[in-house]
């Protein structure tokens, strides 16, 4: 039997493409030592119009926007979009994304705090992605370790480690499919296809649709278009479940079948995300914590695409120090006073 691999049935690559060309969103945070900050986000554009996948984007006129002629010859980057605004606390940062969250587009929080401590003052800075997964059926630790998670999320690029992020999206695909099946046959109630049939031979019918080499990306490029498409790849699938079950009855359940499959692309292309994050934060101070390996000065970047959010939430974090002169200067300034007091006192104590 053939087993997995980059031309399987791949139900959750949707052959969608909403916008042409590879869209990469550059986000820049510059933070101060008293928590202000600014922050800028720009990416390179074929015209001048914002896809519906970029985010996150301004969402309020308070952002400063401006489009700019690149005078570049690649047609996908014509144009540069560049948005800027400042956030004079830290609070306000935060509040600017809260309940960004939707079923369509990731989740963003930002969090930077000030910590106090006399001679110092440590800035942290944290901002948290979250993927909203459109099917939640099979948790990703069955197909990867706590381990293998964060070195995806850090950008480890092995086959292997990639295969297994396919198969788990994969899977998580299917058993959707899956399960709207077996709901159809137990709402029907048709004798020859019990709900019972599909569920004593659910791991059997999945592994052999894992298996089995159905090209359904590309499918919208047949001349009847996606609806075909959809009926082929659903007629090769029901073909797999009745050779499985040893039942032509579930040949009955090919249109809706059809019908699943389109609901998958559905909620897979309606998710926005561009291809690729390039996030970077200006730190005041030196920096003395950070989960990334890329640290220019006092410039942290993150560069991540959204399957490195899909597999768990994609944290940035960094910590600066930032010298506190004036308490130093207090400090030193105060030793001295006591010291001219004390060296006053033994001198008046000696004289007596």
């Amino acid at each position: 039997m053939k087993r997995y691999h980059n031309g399987a049935f791949m139900l959750v690559i949707s052959a969608v493409l909403l916008f042409p060309g590879c869209l990469e969103e550059n986000v820049h945070t510059t933070i101060s030592s008293d928590g202000s900050s600014e922050r800028t986000i720009s990416m390179s554009l074929p015209e001048r119009r914002l896809p519906e996948q970029a985010f996150p984007v301004p969402a309020d006129p308070t952002w400063t926007a401006e489009w700019k002629e690149t005078g570049d010859e690649d047609t996908n980057s014509r144009y540069q979009y560049v948005a800027k605004k400042y956030f004079p606390t830290p609070g306000d940062l935060d509040r600017e994304y809260a309940g960004l969250f939707d079923s369509t587009r990731p989740g963003l929080s930002v969090s930077v705090k000030k910590r106090f401590e006399w001679f110092f003052t440590y800035i942290e800075y944290d901002e948290r992605y979250s993927y909203p997964n459109p099917f939640r059926n099979v948790p990703v630790s069955d197909y990867l370790s706590r381990d293998e998670i964060e070195r995806f999320q850090m950008g480890e690029k092995s086959d292997s480690l990639k295969r297994r992020v396919e198969r788990w999206k994969l899977r998580d695909a299917i058993e959707e499919f899956y399960r709207s099946i077996v709901a159809e046959a137990r709402r029907r109630n048709d004798p020859d296809l019990p709900a019972s049939l599909l569920l004593g031979n659910k791991e059997e019918c999945i592994a052999r649709i894992e298996g089995h080499d159905i090209s359904h990306a590309g499918a919208s490029d047949t001349a009847a278009g996606p609806r075909r498409g959809n009926t082929d790849a659903a007629r090769e699938v029901m073909n797999v479940i009745a050779k499985v079950t040893d039942t032509p009855a579930a040949l009955k359940l090919i249109p809706f079948a059809g019908q699943v499959i389109a609901g998958i692309d559905r909620k897979e292309s309606q998710i926005q995300h561009p291809d690729q994050w390039s996030y970077s934060v200006q730190m005041p101070g030196l920096i003395i914590g950070t989960n990334s390996t890329a640290v220019d000065g006092n410039t942290i970047t993150w560069k991540f695409e959204p399957d490195q959010v899909r597999v768990a939430d994609y944290l940035m974090h960094a910590t600066s120090r930032v010298t506190n002169v004036w308490a130093f200067i207090t400090t030193g300034v105060v030793a001295l006073v006591l010291i001219i007091v004390i060296f006053i006192s033994f001198r008046r104590r000696r004289m007596i």
